[in-house]
Formats: C-alpha cells, sequence, structure tokens
C-alpha cells in the first residue's frame, strides 16, 4: 500500500489481475485505466475493496476512455 496512483495501458485488465495490483494502492488510491473501443468492460465487477468512479472519453473517433476506479479502505461502504 505504497503507491497514490497505477496507470495501466495497453494490457489486459481482468478482475484478477485488479485484486493482485490493488495491494499495491493506499486506500483512496486509484487505477487509471487506458481502454478502446475493442477493450473488455471488465469494470462492471470490480473487485472489492475497489470501485469504478468515473469513466471519461478520450479520443471520440477511436472510443477510447479512462476509467478510474478507487480503492477504498477496509470496512467502508462502496458506491
Amino acid at each position: 500500500e505504497a503507491y497514490d496512483l497505477i496507470s495501466l495501458r495497453a494490457v489486459r485488465v481482468e478482475p484478477r489481475v485488479l485484486t493482485v495490483l490493488q495491494a499495491f494502492l493506499k486506500p483512496g488510491g486509484r487505477f487509471f485505466l487506458f481502454s478502446t473501443a475493442g477493450g473488455p468492460d471488465l469494470l462492471v465487477s470490480a473487485p472489492p475493496p475497489l470501485a469504478q468512479v468515473a469513466t471519461h472519453a478520450l479520443v471520440e473517433s477511436l472510443r477510447s476512455r479512462l476509467v478510474v476506479i478507487e480503492k477504498h479502505p477496509v470496512g467502508t461502504q462502496l458506491r
């Protein structure tokens, strides 16, 4: 739990990968996941203590997006 931010791009991200990587994030830390139209919509089921907090369109013609996932402190309610 040493990092405030982890950025992932051009990596196949599955819930299992997020579970492992979340150990490096501080509570309140965030993942920035860069995704394209062909990328999987994996974040419907981000594993606890993670929760998707935002999605931002990047390049409209490529249908790319930035997905933000936050690590919540253990024992808090997820949104």
